[in-house]
């Protein structure tokens, strides 16, 4: 992979907090914003803004399953509007967050009981 591309998702993946501009992506690599988009497709196979909710999704997924926060606040600490959240996340993981969170921690339960 390009060593441009490897850092914009190493940035990407350290500070998932943050709003992440393409923009301001291209510059960081001092590439040009269309080529950078050209360049991230052909390494990811997946434009700029897919992969940046990808990892949004990644992250709201792992906040569902290691605390306890609601989906308002998930989406807050993942900046993700609410109204979409629950529609992607389902298409990408094919469960609705909550769904996602029973399975998770009926898992765990029954994890626990074979260790017991």
């Amino acid at each position: 992979m390009d060593y441009r591309i490897r850092k914009i998702i190493a940035y990407m993946e350290a500070n998932s907090h943050e709003a992440h501009r393409l923009e301001n992506m291209a510059g960081m690599v001092n590439l040009s914003v269309s080529h950078l988009q050209h360049l991230f497709k052909a390494e990811t196979e997946m434009c700029f803004g897919q992969y940046k909710k990808k990892l949004k999704l990644e992250r709201a997924r792992a906040l569902l399953v290691t605390s306890f926060l609601s989906g308002k606040e998930i989406c807050d600490k993942v900046g993700y509007g609410p109204g979409h959240f629950a529609n992607d996340f389902k298409t990408v993981f094919g469960l609705s967050p909550l769904q996602y969170r029973r399975k998770s921690l009926a898992q765990e339960e029954t994890n626990e009981q074979v260790i017991v």
